[in-house]
């Protein structure tokens, strides 16, 4: 039982840094691809 609770916490906690990473990765190559449009 006591795994499942440190697989679920490590889960809560690392899901959401994903999705924030991801989100920021799909920011930046919009802004490089936006740059390279206006140059």
């Amino acid at each position: 039982m006591l795994v499942f609770f440190v697989y679920g916490l490590c889960y809560l906690i690392k899901f959401p840094y994903l999705a924030n990473l991801y989100q920021l990765a799909l920011r930046n190559t919009s802004l490089t691809n936006t740059n390279l449009y206006y140059d």
